[in-house]
């Protein structure tokens, strides 16, 4: 699924993001900050970021 979710192949769905964020132990409001309005490129690549740090 995380192959999907980089590629662009299948969006996350709130469950999947949950998972991950579980299994990743962060809280998930790390993947939406609100002091920045990010731009859908800027937001998948945070998102990336995170899960490559995490796993």
């Amino acid at each position: 699924m995380i192959t999907y979710i980089e590629t662009g192949k299948r969006p996350p769905t709130l469950n999947t993001l949950l998972k991950l964020c579980t299994a990743m132990g962060i809280d998930p409001s790390v993947l939406f900050p609100q002091n920045s309005i990010l731009s859908k490129d800027e937001a998948k690549k945070t998102i990336i970021n995170l899960i490559e740090m995490y796993l």
